[in-house]
């Protein structure tokens, strides 16, 4: 079937997501850094380039403190806030991405820890969070990695029995790495993970 209809410029964007990695890491006071990397590609008809792009971040994302990055870790123009419903934001592209190429960038910003953390007892807590909420563009490729504070030690994890996911355990710190392929908003769900963590820890480094 064939549609034609009239449209204003950037009301629809074609691209492909290709890639997106979002890391969030939780330290050891526990602040909330999250870091989102993006892979796409202009698949606008010839002539038609990107000149920025909207991205959705986590909800209750604290506005001040996103920023963004391209490929080599040069300073971008600061993503603009655009709705407040569902958190969207406008990255401005360093240079305008052409028909049929690719950039790579990555938006940066923090959480209020009290809103995604819960304390159970002394050294219990528990990480609640969304993926994919409310996305309204398609991503071939996901990875989104959960860094918990030195010291931290995963008691268990419930994460959607769709999706696989890793855990790492290391020396000091351990990671929950969930992966996906051809993800859209039908497959938004929530990964809830309690952990046991002593507050003494946050000393480790410095001593």
């Amino acid at each position: 079937a064939n549609i034609t209809f009239s449209l204003t410029y950037d009301e629809i964007q074609m691209f492909d997501v290709k890639e997106l990695t979002r890391e969030i890491r939780i330290n050891g006071v526990g602040e909330i850094e999250g870091s989102d990397s993006y892979y796409i590609t202009n698949k606008a008809p010839e002539g038609t380039n990107i000149e920025s792009i909207e991205i959705l971040l986590p909800p209750n994302v604290i506005n001040e403190t996103v920023t963004a990055e391209d490929e080599f870790r040069r300073t971008m123009p600061q993503p603009t806030f655009i709705n407040e419903t569902i958190i969207r934001y406008e990255v401005a592209l360093a240079l305008p991405l052409e028909s049929q190429k690719s950039v790579r960038f990555t938006a940066k910003y923090h959480l209020p820890s009290e809103l995604y953390i819960s304390q159970e007892g002394f050294d219990n807590f528990k990480f609640r969070f969304p993926l994919f909420q409310d996305i309204n563009y398609y991503i071939e490729q996901s990875s989104v990695t959960f860094v918990l504070p030195e010291g931290a030690k995963i008691s268990s994890e419930n994460a959607s029995a769709s999706k696989s996911y890793d855990i790492a355990r290391g020396i000091f710190q351990e990671t929950v790495t969930v992966n996906g392929e051809g993800v859209f908003w039908l497959d938004s769900f929530a990964i809830e993970i309690t952990f046991e963590y002593n507050l003494l820890w946050s000393s480790f480094r410095p001593t």
